[in-house]
């Protein structure tokens, strides 16, 4: 396949000690090589991804919104992510993306606060924006064998009159597709995993998801349209068609969703989890090929927007990457924090 690589460190970054979020063990289910990149080595791309990037900022303007107005979080949270993001990128090309995606965040988020402030101040909720780090048992062959699931969970809700115990979660978007979110939402990994440690958690099962979905904003910018004007004009669609930028959805969950997806998906894939770190981690940084559950997924090398982030590292190309410290980066309080 590729070159062979100069490995980035002699230690890896990771060990299945630290546990295991859902984007890390989604990422691994698609292919060894590149979580191994990523969390073993700490390669990360220095290239912006807008709709990874945006979503980041949306967060952590949810996670600081009782810190002021939402005008005055998201300008922070913006000013904060820019001074954070210039380390790692230099072209002018991504200079000029990050001013566009932090601009669109600047317009969305405090139309986003308004759109739903009366909902809000009727949500009874019983945690928000909240770490989780629990050890979970998972069965095998009448042993237990413990991974720690990590996570931040955008909220859990309650509704004592209706019985109702849920979680609520946060995604940004750049389509909404109605019939597509309401027909699997159930179904989704992450709601489920976070409805497992929402469980472990407070001892009582979840039934009801609470999907709050915002649109990235995607006008056509103009040729030669200055970065003012076009802002200007997302920001004029963004007042006069609200309701097609941020909607919510609501789903049932019942145990016996949660106890098949336990049985049937995340037991059965955390087991062989943990299989691959058994075969690697006497030397999880050279010497992972030599295990006979590593391997690098040719299927995954192309998404659905093109070359995957890890194209050029796979091929022995570092020069578009940096090397990370941090083993979560979306978990660091310091990234984002305002």
């Amino acid at each position: 396949m590729g070159k062979k690589k100069n490995k980035v460190r002699k230690e890896p970054l990771w060990r299945l000690d630290d546990g295991i979020t859902f984007s890390g063990l989604n990422n691994w289910s698609q292919c060894r090589e590149q979580f191994s990149l990523q969390w073993i080595d700490g390669v990360t791309p220095k290239k912006l991804s807008v709709p990874l990037e945006f979503g980041s900022v949306f967060h952590s303007a949810l996670e600081n919104q009782e810190k002021g107005t939402p005008k005055e979080v998201i300008q922070r949270v913006t000013a904060h992510y820019r001074k954070h993001r210039l380390k790692t990128i230099t072209k002018t090309s991504e200079k000029d993306q990050l001013s566009l995606l932090l601009g669109l965040a600047r317009i969305v988020f405090p139309r986003y606060c308004e759109f739903w402030r009366e909902d809000d101040a009727l949500i009874n909720w019983v945690s928000r924006e909240e770490k989780f780090d629990i050890p979970y048992a998972v069965p095998r062959d009448g042993e237990i064998r413990e991974v720690r699931l990590r996570g931040m969970r955008d909220g859990i809700y309650s509704v004592d009159s209706e019985g109702t115990f849920g979680i609520f979660e946060t995604k940004t978007k750049g389509r909404i597709i109605d019939k597509e979110i309401v027909e699997t939402l159930q179904y989704d990994m992450q709601t489920m995993i976070y409805s497992v440690a929402t469980y472990l958690d407070y001892q009582r099962m979840p039934n009801a998801v609470k999907y709050n979905v915002v649109k990235r904003p995607d006008l056509y910018r103009r040729k030669g349209e200055g970065l003012v004007s076009y802002l200007d004009r997302v920001e004029q669609d963004v007042l006069e068609r609200p309701e097609q930028y941020f909607k919510r959805y609501t789903a049932t969950v019942s145990e016996q969703d949660i106890s098949a997806f336990i049985d049937q998906t995340f037991n059965p894939l955390l087991n062989l989890f943990i299989d691959w770190w058994e075969s690697v981690k006497k030397n999880p940084v050279e010497g992972r090929f030599q295990s006979p559950y590593h391997y690098l997924n040719c299927s995954a090398l192309v998404g659905r927007y093109g070359k995957v982030a890890m194209w050029d590292a796979i091929f022995g190309n570092m020069r578009s990457y940096f090397i990370r410290q941090e083993v979560f980066p979306e978990l660091v309080e310091s990234t984002l924090d305002i």
